[in-house]
């Protein structure tokens, strides 16, 4: 049995321990850890144009706010950190890595929740499947500014299926926001074939 507490990261205050019981965006129930970093990015863009970016504490709130496929798209995405001896029924990931659900708003209105995994300076975050909401491109720059103020990191790689059938564009997309694909087997990236990684360098 495992005595789990859900980890809020705020940029202004101190880390809180949460109450497991609490209910956030997305199910976390079925998470392959427990341990999990929940933060919650809002880009509001004013009469400048210019997104004014907050970085909060996650609110709970009542529902699921996701389904069984998203659930599997996480798990998968997950297994890239794992190594043989490692095992998806832990109560807590490898110390070496740490997980993130990011939760990308503008204003009021949530966005996406997106997956991460952060280990040795760099962030990974998974594409989740499906159609990308309009505001995930600003909301996702938001993310990069997160990625180098908070965590220090000095690379922010894409996780993209190879079979999704909108990769090709997606791939456009971030190439247009300054990333650049990464060859099949770097020592940066996770071994699996079945997906494309897209590296951001941060400088």
């Amino acid at each position: 049995m495992c005595g789990s507490q859900l980890v809020t990261i705020s940029p202004h205050k101190e880390k809180e321990n949460q109450d497991p019981r609490q209910k956030f965006p997305g199910k976390s129930s079925k998470q392959p850890w427990s341990h999990q970093c929940i933060v919650s990015i809002t880009c509001d863009t004013g009469w400048s144009g210019i997104p004014d970016v907050r970085f909060d504490e996650a609110s709970s709130i009542d529902g699921d706010g996701g389904g069984e496929d998203s659930e599997d798209d996480n798990i998968s995405f997950y297994t890239l950190f794992l190594g043989k001896e490692d095992d998806l029924k832990e109560c807590s990931p490898p110390h070496q890595i740490q997980f993130f659900c990011f939760h990308l708003k503008t204003g009021d209105h949530e966005v996406a929740e997106w997956s991460a995994a952060h280990t040795k300076n760099c962030l990974y975050v998974q594409v989740p499947e499906g159609e990308i909401p309009q505001g995930s491109k600003e909301c996702f720059i938001s993310l990069l500014e997160y990625a180098e103020e908070k965590l220090g990191c000095s690379h922010v790689f894409i996780c993209l299926r190879k079979a999704r059938e909108d990769r090709v564009p997606l791939m456009r997309t971030f190439m247009f926001m300054g990333f650049e694909t990464v060859v099949p087997g770097h020592f940066l990236c996770p071994k699996n074939e079945d997906y494309i990684f897209m590296a951001y360098t941060i400088e």
